[in-house]
């Protein structure tokens, strides 16, 4: 079960007081998440409103706060862009982390419920309109960078070298492994090489600048009985000369 961060709820309730002018009556920890740098708060006001808050250790940047920030300040609709603080910025720093505050979204994903036609094109025009926000130099200088090929690609030939040695263990699930991966190990190595040599050539070629989303997480909150509207969040990514901008930070996109 994940824990909170090392961060005392009273400064995190004197940091939503200063910065955004928030009483919190209430303050949740969420055990939510897959990233091991960032955890989720769940914010009840005293006048009863919700928030969701995001906190990440370091004091540094926070790219997953700054990037939907500049998409939404350009028009970009259903991004899913944090509360600005009382300052203007996405995110403010209490004691070694960072903290992002958003609406609170009562909400099914796109994966648990799927998306109407409707919601397609909308999810298609939002994206459509991502791509087109150039980035700044400020987000360049901000985001890391990694090229267009497997993160973990040198895992492949050490699994390929286990798996093709098993020939004594008795466990069923790894024999059935073994004889799959051996079958169709041409298929697996082709596989492999041409991502390796797709990744080499995109570095030499010129591609505009342009924003995208790595991993989308479709949400569809409820506006009304019968009005739903998609809700684009996750990782933004920047393409840049050929070589992957990872926005969120955490290099998540291998």
């Amino acid at each position: 079960m994940r824990e909170p961060p090392e961060l005392a709820d009273d400064a995190i309730v004197r940091s939503l007081q200063a910065s955004y002018g928030i009483r919190v009556a209430a303050l949740a920890f969420l055990p939510v998440g897959n990233d091991s740098a960032s955890w989720a708060y769940r914010v009840q006001t005293a006048q009863g409103q919700a928030y969701f808050l995001k906190v990440r250790a370091g004091a540094g940047p926070m790219p997953g706060a700054v990037v939907p920030s500049h998409l939404h300040r350009h028009g970009v609709p259903h991004v899913l862009a944090p509360l600005a603080s009382g300052a203007g910025a996405p995110n403010v720093l209490v004691d070694g982390f960072s903290l992002a505050l958003y609406p609170m979204l009562d909400a099914r994903t796109g994966a648990e419920g799927g998306l109407s036609p409707r919601q397609w094109r909308q999810l298609g025009v939002a994206l459509r309109q991502v791509h087109a926000v150039p980035p700044t130099p400020e987000l360049n200088a901000i985001v890391g960078w990694e090229a267009f090929r497997p993160t973990r690609r040198e895992l492949i030939a050490d699994l390929d070298a286990l798996l093709t040695t098993t020939t004594t263990t008795t466990d069923p699930l790894t024999r059935e492994l073994a004889g799959f991966w051996r079958a169709r190990w041409g298929v697996v190595d082709g596989l492999v090489e041409r991502r390796t040599c797709w990744g080499d050539s995109l570095p030499a070629r010129a591609v505009q600048d342009i924003a995208a989303y790595g991993e989308q997480v479709l949400m569809m909150p409820t506006l009304g009985e019968e009005t739903r509207r998609v809700a684009v969040d996750g990782f933004v990514d920047l393409f840049e000369l050929g070589n992957i901008v990872d926005l969120a930070g955490d290099g998540s996109l291998g």
